[in-house]
C-alpha cells in the first residue's frame, strides 16, 4: 500500500515529532518547514518567494528534497503540481488534494488543525481561516475521505458534519483552544499560558465597600481584595470559592503526561513559542519548570 505523510504547522505536529521522526516514506511539508524537517522531507511546497529560499537551503544544507510548484519567478518546477485549481489555494489544501491526484492509497496527515495556533506564525489564530474547513470539505467531496487519517484528533467526522465552517474559527479567534482533544488543549496551554485554560483555580472572596458605594457587595480574586483592604476601600466578609486546587492538580498532571514523551529539541520549540529567552541555554527539566508558570 502507497502512503504518505503530510505535514501541516498547527501546534499539533508538536505532540507527534517522534512518529515524524521514524517515517521513512514519502513525506511531504509546506513552506518554512524546511528548516525543522528539511533532512526528512522528500517534498516541499509553498509560496514562491520561500520555495526561492528553501532551494538554496537546500544546496547548502546538501539536502535532496523536491520541490513541488514554482521556484521565486522561474516558470518550470521540479515537480509540477497537476490538482485542480480550485484546490490551489493554499499549501495544505494543494498537498492533500495532490496526493489524491497521484493515486496514494493512504494519506496520513499530521499539524493539519484547520486553523488556531501555528507553530511557524504564533499569532496565526487571530486570523479567520473558515475558508480552509470549506476546502478541505471541497476535497472530500470529489475525492472522499476514506484514504485520509489524521494523526492525533480525527477532524473527519467535523467535516463530514452539517456543522458551520467557522465552527472552530469562532473558538481560535478568542485565544481558545478549538481542538476537542484533551493534549491539544494541554499543548496550546503550555504555550499560551494557563488564562486560557478555563479554568479557575483562584480563591474568591466576597468584599464590602467602605467608600465610594458604602456597603455594595461584590466578590473579587482574595489577592485583588487583600490590595483594596490594605488601602481602606473594602473589607473581606467571607469567602465565596476555595482555591480549585483539582483542577490545578489535573492540568498538572496532564501537562506531565503529555510532555514526559517529548524530547528535549519539541519542549525548547513549545518554550520558544511560549516567548522563554535563551531556551536553548536551559535544559529541559528547567524548561519544564518555566512552561509550568
Amino acid at each position: 500500500m502507497t502512503s504518505v505523510l503530510l505535514l501541516g504547522n498547527g501546534i499539533s505536529r508538536l505532540l507527534h515529532e517522534p512518529f515524524i521522526d521514524s517515517w521513512s516514506g514519502e513525506l511531504w511539508g509546506a513552506n518554512y518547514i524546511y528548516t525543522e524537517w528539511g533532512g526528512h522531507l522528500t517534498r516541499l511546497t509553498g509560496h514562491a518567494n520561500v520555495l526561492a529560499e528553501a532551494a538554496e537551503y537546500r544546496a547548502t544544507h546538501g539536502l535532496s528534497f523536491l520541490i513541488m510548484g514554482r521556484i521565486g519567478n522561474e516558470e518550470s518546477a521540479e515537480v509540477p503540481i497537476t490538482c485542480p485549481g480550485e484546490f490551489r489555494k493554499d499549501s495544505g489544501t494543494v498537498m492533500v488534494a495532490q496526493a489524491h491526484e497521484e493515486g496514494f492509497e493512504r494519506i496520513y496527515v499530521c499539524g493539519f488543525d484547520l486553523g488556531g495556533a501555528d507553530i511557524l506564525s504564533p499569532d496565526l489564530y487571530l486570523q479567520a481561516k473558515a475558508q480552509w474547513v470549506r476546502r478541505w470539505r471541497q476535497i472530500f467531496k470529489r475525492y472522499g475521505s476514506e484514504r485520509v487519517e489524521f494523526l492525533g484528533h480525527d477532524h473527519k467526522p467535523f467535516l463530514l458534519s452539517d456543522k458551520l465552517d467557522d465552527t472552530y474559527q469562532r473558538r481560535y479567534r478568542r485565544g481558545l483552544p478549538h481542538v476537542p482533544d484533551p493534549d491539544y488543549i494541554t499543548l496550546h496551554r503550555l504555550i499560551y499560558g494557563p488564562t486560557v485554560w478555563g479554568y479557575r483555580s483562584d480563591r474568591t472572596v466576597r468584599v464590602r465597600w467602605l467608600v465610594k458605594r458604602p456597603g455594595w457587595e461584590t466578590d473579587y480574586k482574595e489577592e485583588v481584595a487583600l490590595k483594596l483592604a490594605e488601602k481602606g476601600k473594602v473589607e473581606i466578609i467571607g469567602t465565596v470559592r476555595e482555591a480549585n486546587t483539582k483542577a490545578a492538580d489535573d492540568a498538572l498532571n496532564a501537562e506531565t503526561k503529555v510532555t514526559a514523551r517529548m524530547s528535549a529539541a519539541t519542549i525548547r520549540k513549545i518554550a520558544k513559542l511560549r516567548g522563554i529567552e535563551d531556551a536553548d541555554d536551559h535544559t529541559r527539566a528547567d524548561l519544564l519548570e518555566m512552561l509550568k508558570g
